[in-house]
């Protein structure tokens, strides 16, 4: 009993303690630094909230830690209902803040917005056509982890958030595998609300050059056409135009293709691990603003600003068109016979954009006796500068007619379920006559990324075989809405599938083998009976002369394309399905 009390005094103090100097912190950050914090942000809303109808704050699903991922709705009508809203005719507009806490522009430039289109008459005629849903704080963990010292070369505030999560995972890499609770909500979220223009706030590390902010919108490549055009002959035109008028021109997202911006520009794609490639295969009109860290922090919160309005306000004004394409691109998924599943950089093409940035020469540090380039920002220059920006199709698969999943892979389903992809149970035991991937060759790294050792240079061949399926197991129509999705994440060479991730990596280990030496006499009982394997045997012998001189290489050759050879070794377990498999 004693001991009890002393743990209880002891919890009890420690407590005590802990409050007074998170409160003691979070005090001290107010009163030095622009950047809010979380709970600060929440009450912001919730005061806005009580003051106008047209704003809605909602509990939107858990985070990584005991408080929620919150959601902001603007509408018209105080609607909460994406679905009323659509029906209204109204565009959907999603804003994402605080994926990186340490890149708070976004958190605080939103929250300026709000409280201006709830007061200013003339913007909140906008809301007419536009509604806007607001993610304040996605990354709630990585915000409580306030700090000064983690954004070593940011100008700014003087305290911030941190990068990763509770997890330590990086949220804009969690899109697909979802292993945090904040990508589990915002599956769910997103499929409620599947917005029209998708935008993700940063701040952007790396090069010295004028601009206080730039661009990244998701791959040309891989948008449909409609989604493709609108995007980059009319929306991002627009932008450059208007912030330009604006006296804060805007560039395109600066990662040199060697050290310095004037030497070239590459694009990026945006793969659906990322927030802008996960909008993509939904048909958004997705970016990231990527504001530049040198700049100061209250430039770049007013140009955060700027080009947050722009954004609703072109929404706003193009709001029937941008319904109406994304409507199309869903059709014309259904209608194709195949999709791009991975894609590959094209340095053979380029454009240039005209860049202004500065001069870099190459410095020598003595002590650390090295030699780097430097910016020297009173020699400025402006010119054009080639721009790397295609991909070509690396990987086209064929589209079947469904998709058949065993239902002990409940992760994967979990993840179809959170995206809205339709499932089918199936009511009674059946072998399935099929195609199958058998996985033949892939990369896989020592180095764990962000939780996982993923997949790449995934070789497969496509085989026609049968395999067992359960009552209970899922049947997925390619026929559905989100067949791009389903693709994606289900054919095992696509760069983000679930195989890529690990999900279905216990195939690539066998479960049973054999004891060599007493194998060994059927292996030659078996070579000497089977004169088509006895030539393959041979013919390995002379191709390769570490397999003729090991024991074990030729007795697992003859195991593998014996009867005792596990069949379904190495074998991706989701069937691809054609119409006449069915019959």
């Amino acid at each position: 009993m004693y001991k009890m009390k002393y743990y209880s005094f002891l919890l009890h103090l420690l407590c005590s303690v802990s409050g007074l100097i998170l409160s003691a912190q979070g005090h001290t950050e107010k009163a030095i630094s622009p950047s809010p914090e979380y709970d600060a942000c929440i009450d912001f809303y919730r005061t806005l909230e009580k003051k106008h109808k047209t704003i809605k704050v909602l509990e939107a699903g858990p985070s990584d830690t005991d408080r929620p991922i919150y959601l902001v709705v603007i509408d018209k009508d105080g609607w909460t209902s994406a679905e009323k809203i659509r029906s209204a005719g109204r565009a959907i507009l999603m804003i994402n803040n605080g994926i990186h806490p340490g890149e708070p522009e976004g958190i605080e430039a939103t929250m300026m917005l709000a409280e201006k289109y709830l007061k200013d008459q003339a913007l909140k005629k906008l809301l007419d056509s536009v509604s806007i849903a607001i993610i304040p704080v996605y990354n709630v963990g990585g915000a409580l982890l306030r700090n000064s010292h983690t954004r070593a070369n940011q100008n700014g505030p003087s305290v911030y958030g941190f990068r990763g999560n509770r997890n330590y995972l990086d949220l804009n890499r969690d899109f697909i595998k979802c292993d945090s609770r904040n990508a589990q909500t915002f599956s769910n979220l997103y499929r409620e609300w599947e917005p029209d223009v998708f935008i993700d706030t940063h701040t952007s590390n790396g090069a010295d050059y004028t601009y206080n902010n730039t661009l990244l919108p998701s791959q040309r490549s891989k948008l449909s056409p409609g989604i493709r055009t609108l995007l980059y002959d009319s929306m991002i035109p627009y932008l450059y135009r208007e912030m330009k008028k604006q006296g804060d021109p805007l560039t395109h997202y600066v990662y040199p293709v060697r050290e310095t911006p004037d030497q070239g520009i590459a694009g990026f794609m945006d793969s659906p691990r990322y927030s802008s490639g996960y909008a993509a295969l939904h048909h958004a009109l997705p970016f990231l603003i990527e504001t530049h860290m040198i700049k100061d922090y209250p430039t770049r919160l007013a140009s955060t600003y700027r080009l947050l309005d722009l954004a609703i306000n072109y929404t706003a004004k193009n709001a029937r068109l941008i319904r109406n394409i994304k409507y199309q691109a869903f059709l014309e998924d259904q209608k194709k016979d195949s999709f791009c599943i991975r894609w590959k950089h094209d340095p053979s093409r380029c454009d240039s954009i005209e860049f202004e940035g500065f001069e870099s020469e190459i410095a020598y540090y003595p002590t650390l006796d090295i030699r780097m380039h430097r910016y020297d920002r009173s020699k400025k220059y402006n010119r054009r500068v080639p721009l790397f920006d295609y991909f070509t199709e690396e990987i086209k698969v064929s589209k079947p007619d469904y998709y058949l999943i065993p239902q002990a892979y409940s992760d994967v389903v979990d993840r179809l379920r959170w995206n809205g992809i339709e499932l089918i149970r199936l009511e009674k035991d059946t072998m399935v006559e099929a195609e199958y991937y058998e996985i033949k060759e892939l990369k896989t790294p020592a180095q764990a990324y962000e939780n996982h050792h993923v997949h790449t240079q995934v070789q497969v061949n496509l085989r026609k075989m049968k395999y067992p399926y359960h009552r209970g197991d899922y049947l997925i129509s390619c026929k559905q809405r989100k067949v791009r999705f389903l693709m994606e994440v289900l054919e095992p060479q696509a760069t983000d599938s679930y195989f890529a991730w690990n999900f279905f990596d216990a195939i690539l280990q066998r479960k049973e083998y054999f004891s060599d030496y007493l194998f060994a006499p059927t292996a030659e009982e078996l070579l000497q009976k089977d004169p088509e394997l006895l030539k393959k045997f041979e013919a390995r012998k002379l191709d390769d002369p570490d397999f003729a001189a090991s024991p074990s290489k030729k007795l697992t050759f003859v195991y593998e394309q014996s009867i005792w050879s596990e069949p379904y070794f190495r074998v991706y377990p989701v069937a691809r399905i054609r119409t006449e498999h069915l019959k």
